[in-house]
């Protein structure tokens, strides 16, 4: 009996615990409806999950349904996606990120049913059961911020004697960072995918809030005076910042 068809017999299935089994693989299924879908489709997207989208009147039991009678068919696709992931030689088989200003591809290897990811000179497991390669890499980039951004911004402060009260590292959609008038700071995980020198001047411009509550002349000026290649950030950053806003994760 397959995975599916126990979901069915058993309790409704949710949403967010979707998997589907191909030679021992648990691939991650994503749900999605769309309301001018007029029939079930099913596609493996390019970060590797099982995309199935339901029709406006459509339902989750029946979309399981569908999975279920073209099981052979999505399980071919999602082999010649693996297959192409592993062809480094291929451009549409690799996967890429954006880490600390470099475009890194992600290739992925096999070695005793495990599945490995190879990215920025390092090699992990990943478990795809659990999440799309593509959400895993987003926690792996959310967990690299958290280590390495609080120490970049204890560093600067030290040098230019800034004294904050508490640091967060969150996820926000519209803004790099802030800064509190209780003096707490908060910084953008996706600091960890700018260049160095760009993610230094989001946290030099926050630090020189705690002087300067605005954006008046004395707040630039004095920017500049410990961050001179401001210019330069602020143009890359409005180039390129929609990249990141829009959609940081894996493209």
């Amino acid at each position: 009996m397959s995975t599916y068809l126990r979901f069915l017999n058993g309790r409704a299935p949710q949403k967010e615990n979707l998997v589907f089994h191909i030679q021992g693989q648990a691939v991650p299924v994503k749900v999605a409806r769309k309301r001018i879908a007029k029939h079930y489709i099913l596609k493996v997207t390019h970060l590797g999950w099982i995309q199935l989208t339901l029709p406006n009147r459509g339902n989750l039991r029946e979309g399981l349904a569908f999975l279920e009678k073209h099981r052979v068919w999505i399980a071919q696709q999602w082999l010649q996606w693996l297959k192409r992931s592993h062809e480094h030689q291929d451009r549409q088989g690799r996967l890429e990120v954006l880490y600390r200003g470099h475009m890194e591809p992600i290739t992925l290897s096999t070695e005793d049913k495990n599945t490995i990811a190879h990215f920025a000179r390092l090699s992990f497991p990943v478990d795809l059961s659990r999440m799309s390669l593509g959400d895993w890499m987003n926690s792996w980039l959310r967990y690299q911020a958290g280590k390495d951004l609080p120490a970049r911004l204890a560093k600067w402060a030290l040098k230019y004697d800034f004294k904050y009260h508490r640091l967060s590292i969150r996820n926000q959609r519209t803004r790099w960072g802030s800064c509190s008038s209780q003096k707490n700071i908060s910084l953008n995980w996706r600091l960890i995918q700018l260049p160095d020198k760009h993610a230094d001047y989001v946290m030099l411009h926050e630090l020189n809030h705690l002087r300067h509550m605005n954006h008046s002349k004395r707040f630039w000026d004095s920017l500049r005076c410990i961050c001179p290649w401001m210019d330069s950030s602020e143009r890359w950053i409005t180039q390129h910042g929609h990249f990141l806003t829009d959609g940081c994760g894996p493209v």
